[in-house]
C-alpha cells in the first residue's frame, strides 16, 4: 500500500472518546429543590479521578444549552458517558426553561457527543417506549440507565455506583448492577432499569412494555 495512502488513514483516526460529561439542565431551579445531583456528582468525580475527563454543563436557557454543549464537543470530539439530569416525564425531558424536548429531540441534541452509555436522572425516563426511541436515533448508544418511575435524590445517588465502575472498568458488570437495582429497591422502593438495543428488537417488545407496567406497581 502506498505511503500516503497510509498517512490518510493516519489523519482520519478519531479521538479517543472523554470519559463522562454530566448535563444538568435548569441548573438554577434544580439548586433552589435541593436537586442539583449533578454538580454534586462532577465535583465528586472530579475529586475522585483526576486523570480523567469528567465535565459539567450546567444550564439554563436554550442560549447556554447550545454554547456549553458547542464548547464540550471543541474540547473533546466524544463523549463516551453522559449523565443528564432534568425534570421530566414519560414523554421526554425539560432540558431548559422554554424547551420540553420529546426524545427524538433529545437524540438530536445528543447525536454529535456519540454517547455509548447514558445514565438519565430524570423521572419515568426509564420506560420502554422512550429509551428505544432513544436507541433508533442514537447510533452510537449501547446501554441506557434510568428508572421507568420517579426517581428520588436518594435513588439516584444509587447510580453513583454504576458510574464510578464504568469510568473505572469500561463496563458496569452484573453484579454490581444488581447490587445498586437492590438496593434502591429494598431502601428506597426504587427501580433502575439497564436497557440495551436488543432490548428494542421487535422480538423482545412485549417484554420490554411489560416489564414498564410492572415497575409502575412499585412507586
Amino acid at each position: 500500500m502506498p505511503r500516503h495512502s497510509k498517512r490518510l488513514r493516519k489523519k482520519r483516526r478519531r479521538k479517543p472518546a472523554a470519559h463522562l460529561l454530566v448535563i444538568e439542565c435548569r441548573t438554577s431551579l434544580l439548586q433552589r429543590q435541593h436537586l442539583a445531583f449533578g454538580s454534586s456528582l462532577h465535583g465528586e468525580l472530579s475529586s475522585g479521578y483526576p486523570n480523567k475527563t469528567v465535565t459539567l454543563a450546567a444550564t439554563d436557557t436554550r442560549e447556554e444549552l447550545t454554547r456549553r454543549l458547542a464548547e464540550v464537543r471543541t474540547a473533546h470530539e466524544r463523549y463516551r458517558a453522559i449523565v443528564l439530569v432534568a425534570h421530566s416525564n414519560a414523554n421526554g425531558l425539560q432540558m431548559t426553561d422554554d424547551d420540553f424536548c420529546i426524545w427524538t429531540t433529545l437524540a438530536s441534541w445528543l447525536s454529535a457527543l456519540a454517547p455509548e452509555h447514558l445514565f438519565l436522572v430524570a423521572c419515568d425516563a426509564g420506560q420502554f417506549t422512550g429509551v428505544c426511541t432513544l436507541f433508533k436515533h442514537l447510533p452510537s448508544l449501547r446501554k441506557v440507565y434510568a428508572s421507568p418511575v420517579p426517581i428520588s435524590p436518594a435513588q439516584a445517588q444509587h447510580l453513583t455506583l454504576l458510574i464510578r465502575q464504568l469510568i473505572t472498568d469500561r463496563r458496569v458488570d452484573e453484579t454490581t448492577l444488581r447490587l445498586a437495582q437492590g438496593i434502591s429497591l429494598l431502601a428506597h422502593r426504587g427501580v433502575l432499569f439497564r436497557w440495551t438495543r436488543a432490548d428494542c428488537q421487535a422480538h423482545n417488545e412485549l417484554r420490554g412494555h411489560a416489564q414498564t407496567i410492572a415497575a409502575q406497581f412499585l412507586k
